[in-house]
């Protein structure tokens, strides 16, 4: 394919039947983004989607997507190829948070108001999970078995602090307002 616009590698693939790129940059062929890029006939050494956002377009000459690459190339596109994972085992998750939350108002007149308001709490999450996973591919037919075993533990304080300050004016609609957190 030619170029000869501006932007990135990226953006010259928007226009190509298949290909997907989301608003990040990040292309996909036919839903999948494991694929090798070939930029001016040569394989990149950049992760496939770093190499098409960080290469002016005008600085290329071509660019090949290749979802099942020839032995000369490393053979790690597969794109389009089907692909299986079948899991069974128990996974438990349990959340435990509190919080306070509380504010006041003060009138400044007919026009003003000012408020404080805070909040304050804890949360603490855990996840145990035990799970045997058997996965294959239609160009793989072996199936591989392994085991996942995770535990994890997400706690914490939190608290925020808010001020907030409004003014009416006489004319109806128009106020100004500020506030900071």
């Amino acid at each position: 394919m030619q170029t000869s616009i501006s932007g990135n590698a990226a953006d010259v693939l928007k226009n190509v039947p298949s290909i997907t790129v989301d608003i990040d940059g990040n292309a996909s062929l036919r839903g999948s983004t494991n694929f090798t890029v070939l930029i001016d006939n040569r394989p990149s050494v950049m992760d496939a989607q770093d190499a098409l956002q960080q290469i002016p377009a005008s600085t290329i000459e071509s660019i090949e997507i290749i979802t099942n690459p020839s032995a000369k190339f490393d053979a790690e596109g597969n794109a389009g190829n089907s692909s299986f994972i079948n899991s069974n085992g128990e996974s438990e998750r349990g959340i435990i948070s509190f919080g306070v939350r509380g504010g006041i108002d003060f009138n400044l007149g007919d026009n003003a108001k000012l408020n404080f308001g805070g909040r304050y709490g804890n949360r603490n999450g855990q996840r145990n999970s035990d799970l045997n996973y058997a996965q294959w591919s239609t160009s793989n037919p072996a199936v591989l078995n392994y085991l996942s075993s995770e535990t994890s533990d997400r706690s914490g304080w939190y608290y925020a602090l808010n001020t907030n300050y409004s003014h009416k004016f006489p004319l109806k609609g128009h106020e100004i307002s500020s506030e900071l957190f």
